[in-house]
């Protein structure tokens, strides 16, 4: 896909040209996509040429398939290019054998040791936007969410509603529902 910018761009000299737009526009024909869609595979193309080569390699290679790469880019996209990068050399020869799951794991623990400063940072910004929100569902009941919590917090919450669903069971009677259903 970076390579339809390339050669649209290659073919004209105007300088209200833009080759990445008309290149979302050749991608969103050939692939059927949205035109958001077109743009974000796009978007992620490019990244992965200029922000994160190693990984664009391996995905040409095929050495990496498209959602380990993404989880690539997703998990360093907080990082400066250079951060980023060393992250991704940490992790690149493992990358093909772990699960996403893994994968995205294991970059969350190196960019915190590649940049300790800014995950500190990111910590602080994520427990001062903290706030509980209950979420009507489709059923007409609700979901209690506690969001960007500290971890001790979210213990202790948790550790204080398993203990009222506890409470509730009574002397020792069966009762109609688990524990995880009683609150």
């Amino acid at each position: 896909m970076a390579a339809v910018v390339d050669a649209l761009d290659e073919h004209n000299d105007s300088p209200y040209w833009d080759a990445a737009e008309s290149a979302a526009a050749e991608i969103r024909a050939a692939l059927k996509l949205t035109r958001r869609g077109a743009d974000v595979e796009l978007s992620v193309a490019l990244d992965l040429r200029s922000r994160l080569p190693q990984v664009h390699a391996m995905l040409a290679s095929r050495t990496l398939d498209a959602r380990r790469a993404r989880v690539m880019i997703s998990g360093t996209v907080h990082l400066p290019d250079d951060a980023a990068r060393r992250v991704v050399d940490q992790v690149a020869d493992e990358a093909p054998q772990l699960t996403t799951g893994q994968l995205r794991a294991r970059l969350r623990r190196l960019c915190v040791e590649v940049d300790p400063v800014e995950a500190t940072r990111r910590y602080d910004n994520a427990v001062d936007r903290r706030r509980v929100v209950a979420d009507p569902t489709d059923d007409g009941a609700a979901n209690l969410l506690g969001l960007d919590l500290p971890p001790d917090s979210a213990s202790a919450a948790t550790e204080r509603i398993n203990a009222i669903a506890r409470s509730l069971l009574g002397d020792g009677g069966t009762p109609s529902r688990t524990a995880t259903q009683l609150p």
